[in-house]
């Protein structure tokens, strides 16, 4: 396909993107598949305080969830998730103490 001359309206594939030559970030810009890895890389970044609070179990997850959902204050959120206090790991009864048997007692 050439590109010299006359454009065409439409999705760019892949032979368009590798053939054009000097246009082919014209092309990039009309392919599907570029702007769906862009959203879907924007979309991780942004939740990523999320992420990382989930990842370091956090005490207070949902004000970092709460922050993220308003733009203005992710790098507050993002903050939040590095310097929030992790929780504490649930507290374990201590095991049972498995005394021996006694010596006068016949086994069973």
């Amino acid at each position: 396909m050439r590109l010299s001359g006359r454009r065409r309206a439409g999705r760019a594939g892949p032979r368009d993107i590798l053939s054009a030559k000097g246009t082919s970030l014209n092309v990039l810009a009309h392919s599907l598949a570029f702007w769906l890895a862009l959203i879907a890389g924007l979309f991780a970044i942004y939740m990523l305080p999320t992420v990382i609070g989930v990842i370091r179990r956090i005490e207070h997850l949902g004000i970092i969830i709460g922050l993220n959902f308003i733009p203005p204050l992710w790098p507050a959120a993002l903050l939040g998730a590095f310097m929030l206090p992790r929780r504490d790991p649930p507290k374990a009864w201590p095991p049972p103490v498995a005394y021996p048997p006694w010596r006068g007692w016949p086994d069973v």
